[in-house]
Parts: structure tokens; C-alpha cells; sequence
């Protein structure tokens, strides 16, 4: 039985839930991005990339794309949120349902459920449906033998649309497409052919594999199949952020600093974004690592471990304290600093012989619950906890 690959796409993921979430902003180019200085883009709507703004570029310079862009800070608590509601629409139509790398990108393998659900175009139908009746995204949607044919068939038809490849016309699909829709390929790769007189994957593909690795090195070898829509690789039943061993977030600095307080607020605003990100993924971490970047691109970094696995606010700034002690030996500004939380566990609670330990630590739990609420209904700028200070009188 032939393979049969859905690829779904909801264009522009991030700038689509903000939209969900205040409606007030369907009608304004949007960028999602941190309003700080030297941040980039994370994502932006369809209006916004008409007028040249893409994923990763400074926000100031797509500021100057799009003077009259509405910039709104990211929250990846809630992008999580509906990609997990994404995922549980698409496991109604097929086990074996993974999520690429990024942001809204979704495949399914339907061969054989077509007893079920129907044709294929059908199964596509009735999710796009399904996304929009909950959590309310559109998506572009397609259908191919493989994911690769099925990622580049979804790239035609953005921001809206769908697209069928047959099995058997894979090789008249590709032919006049241009080589910048194939997954994976550089600009560098890409120019190097184009110097060479190739523009499209029908001239690229009477290549040899010799000729390919002349022009493009070792990179020519992975990209032979592809030229011809060959993907080995299945849909996997399970994916990122499922095996997730890592929680990693990162913070620009407005200003590059090594006043001790200000690099102090930073490491606390990382240590509860962590936090969060930790409980609401229902882990602990074992181990806690501090990456600094200075102002001249050198870096340091500091693991230290807990006795017991964390997952609250204030064990994690007492641990990434530390880190900060033993990593921050210059004098150099401070430009970024980078907090990683490894070891994961599901975390077990194991209560203390002394009453006033135990209220204590409860205490903060629901202090951190608490806040939780808050920053998922308002956003996490709603509030923040303070560095109490003590002072002599």
C-alpha cells in the first residue's frame, strides 16, 4: 500500500493565537517578538511578511519593513498550549501524528484510513474543520507519498489552500519549482548552483552525484534524494515537545550590564520563566547550567545540582545564584544570559520530619500556583515577584 502523508501548516502560528486571543488584532500587521533591544523576530502574520519581515531578523530593521506593525511580546506557555490542542484534534484522525521542528507544522500518516475518515482529500477536510471549530486556527493542509513532497506541496499554496501530489507524480510535481522550496536548503547551497546555471530541481536533477558534490561538497549527498522526492524517514508516533529532555530559555539584556542587581532581576525573571515552563510540563530538574554571553561574544557557563529534583521559583534562583557566582568571574558587560534545565523527572514530594519545613515549602507552592494562574489569564507582565533587601535601620 502506497504511503499517504497530511501535512498541515497553520502560516504564521504565533501571530495566529495572539490573534485568538485578542481579537482586536485580525485587522493590523502583527510581530511577535520581545520589546527589547537586539531581539529578533519570532514570528509575524502574513500582512507583516508581504512587506518583507521574516522569522529571526532584528526586530529594528523590520520595524523599518513594517513601520505600523503592532510588536507583541511572545508567550510560549500558550503557543504550547494550542499546539497540544492541535495535536489532540489530529490523533482523532490518525496514531501516528508528529510535530516537525518549529511551529505549527503537523504530519499524519492516513495510509489505510480511508474505511474510516474517507479519501485523503476528505481526512484534510474534516481537520481543517476540526482546527477551526477548536482551537480556532486555519490551516493549509496537503497531501503526498512522503513528508518531503507533502512540506514542499503545503509551501505552494501558503497562506491558504490545499494540494494534492499523486503517487507517480512526484518527478513532474518538482520539476519547475525552484530549488529555495526544497526542506533544509541553504542560501549558500542554493547560490552555488545558481552560478552554475541551475535554477529549478528539474535542471538540479540531472545532475550526478559526483556533479552535485563538485558544486555543493558534502552537502550534495543529502540533497541527491531529495531532488528526486525521496524521504526514507516515517511519521514518528511520538515527537518534540514529547521527548523533551531540556527546558532552555534565553534573555537579552535591554542594556549590555554588570551592575550586580540588574544581572540579579535577570537571573530571577529566567529562574521563574523556568519555573513555569517546569510545572506546567508537570517536571523537575536534577541539574541547572548558566550560559553568559559578554559584550564581546565570549562566553562562560556553570552547572550546579540539586539534592532533590526542583521545580519551584525559589529553589531555582537559589540554584541559579549559584551558577552566577561561579560563572560571572569579568568585568565585561553582560549581553544575554542563557538558563537550561536538564535532568527532568516528574517531581516527588518528600515531606520533612519538622512541621515548619513542611508549611514553608507548601507556602511557596501555592504562592507559585498562584501566580501561574495569573500569568496565563493576563500575561507574565501582569506581575512579578520582588527582591526583598534587608537593610540596617
Amino acid at each position: 500500500m502506497e504511503s499517504v502523508i497530511l501535512h498541515i501548516n497553520i502560516v504564521g502560528f504565533c501571530a495566529a493565537v495572539e490573534r485568538l486571543r485578542s481579537p482586536d488584532l485580525r485587522n493590523r500587521p502583527l510581530i511577535v517578538a520581545p520589546q527589547r533591544s537586539r531581539s529578533r523576530v519570532w514570528d509575524m502574520c502574513q500582512a507583516a511578511w508581504q512587506e518583507g519581515v521574516q522569522k529571526a531578523m532584528p526586530l529594528a530593521r523590520a520595524l523599518r519593513r513594517c513601520p505600523g506593525a503592532v510588536v507583541v511580546d511572545p508567550e510560549p506557555d500558550l503557543y504550547h498550549r494550542a499546539m497540544q490542542r492541535c495535536l489532540e484534534q489530529a490523533r482523532r484522525f490518525s496514531p501516528r501524528v508528529e510535530q516537525a521542528p518549529g511551529r505549527g507544522h503537523l504530519f499524519l500518516d492516513i495510509t489505510g484510513t480511508h474505511r474510516l475518515f474517507g479519501p485523503p482529500p476528505d481526512v484534510g477536510w474534516r481537520l481543517r474543520k476540526a482546527l477551526r471549530s477548536d482551537p480556532g486556527l486555519d490551516p493549509v493542509w496537503s497531501v503526498a507519498p512522503n513528508r518531503l513532497l507533502a512540506r514542499v506541496a503545503g509551501r505552494l499554496v501558503k497562506p491558504a489552500g490545499e494540494y494534492l501530489v499523486a503517487a507517480g507524480e512526484e518527478a513532474e510535481f518538482l520539476a519547475p519549482l525552484g530549488l529555495e522550496l526544497l526542506p533544509g536548503i541553504g542560501r549558500v547551497t542554493c547560490q552555488k548552483l545558481r552560478e552554475a546555471g541551475i535554477r529549478t530541481i528539474g535542471q538540479a536533477v540531472r545532475l550526478s552525484r559526483q556533479d552535485l558534490f563538485v558544486l555543493c561538497g558534502r552537502e550534495g549527498e543529502r540533497l541527491y534524494p531529495c531532488l528526486r522526492g525521496l524521504d526514507p524517514w516515517p511519521v514518528n508516533r511520538e515527537s518534540e515537545p514529547a521527548r523533551r529532555t531540556v527546558v532552555r530559555i534565553g534573555l537579552s539584556m535591554v542594556e549590555d550590564s554588570n551592575r550586580l542587581q540588574t544581572v540579579r532581576a535577570a537571573v530571577r525573571e529566567l529562574s521563574g520563566r523556568a519555573g513555569r515552563r517546569l510545572r506546567y510540563l508537570g517536571l523537575a530538574c536534577g541539574s541547572l547550567r548558566l550560559e553568559l554571553e559578554y559584550s564581546d561574544r565570549t562566553r562562560s557557563r556553570r552547572t550546579v545540582s540539586a539534592r532533590q529534583p526542583v521545580d519551584m521559583d525559589q529553589d531555582l534562583a537559589e540554584m541559579a545564584g549559584r551558577a552566577l557566582g561561579a560563572a560571572w568571574r569579568r568585568r565585561v558587560r553582560i549581553r544575554r544570559l542563557t538558563l537550561e534545565c536538564d535532568r527532568l523527572v516528574t517531581p516527588v514530594r518528600q515531606l520533612s520530619l519538622f512541621d515548619g519545613i513542611n508549611a514553608r515549602a507548601q507556602k511557596n507552592k501555592m504562592l507559585d500556583c498562584a501566580l501561574d494562574v495569573l500569568h496565563e489569564k493576563y500575561g507574565s507582565a501582569v506581575i512579578r515577584r520582588g527582591l526583598v533587601r534587608a537593610c540596617s535601620p
